[in-house]
């Protein structure tokens, strides 16, 4: 299994939570995804390359003139240094099946992909509230038998303690040894 930019960058997934989420890509074969916390796009070419050909990969991250992250937040692509959300898969030939929205994800109109997702990454905002809205959004979009991983559970405090009151309901479950939490819809 390849990978591009395997190697731990600002922000991003660690090595081996990168691998476990291509390999949850590829055995699932999804058609449609949705990943939440662009920044500079690692995760998302990560996902294009083991998704099918004909997939779609739909990716959120603020806007340039959006305001910065509050602390609680976490950092966002540009407190990490990053100019632009995607850099790493702009001009790259698995940027055909990307499509790179601009958008606080938990104002954006989801409606339009209600039931149709497969496979759906939170790694956007880490307060409690934005994890919360992108929980309940990627609830609305992913259709029964889709996969929902979080990002970060365990290590920051917003994303745990969201996460364990939502496991008191919904079939979340720990990756041990990583900060990856998952469930199947």
């Amino acid at each position: 299994m390849s990978s591009f930019y395997p190697l731990p960058r600002a922000g991003g997934v660690r090595v081996d939570e990168l691998i476990i989420i291509s390999a949850i890509v590829r055995h699932m074969q999804p058609k449609r995804l949705v990943e939440i916390g662009t920044a500079e796009g690692r995760t998302t070419i990560n996902i294009a390359l083991h998704s099918p050909q004909d997939s779609e990969v739909i990716t959120l991250d603020l806007p340039p003139e959006a305001p910065s992250a509050e602390p609680e937040s976490g950092d966002d692509y540009r407190q990490l240094g990053i100019p632009k959300p995607g850099i790493l898969f702009k001009n790259h030939p698995l940027s055909q099946k990307i499509r790179l929205i601009l958008a606080d994800s938990t104002k954006f109109d989801w409606k339009p992909y209600e039931g149709s997702v497969d496979f759906v990454f939170i790694d956007g905002a880490h307060d409690y509230e934005s994890v919360q809205k992108d929980t309940e959004n990627a609830m609305k979009i992913v259709r029964t038998g889709g996969v929902i991983i979080w990002h970060d559970y365990g290590v920051v405090d917003g994303v745990t303690r969201c996460l364990n009151e939502l496991a008191t309901q919904l079939p979340i479950c720990y990756i041990s040894g990583t900060s990856l939490a998952h469930m199947r819809k």
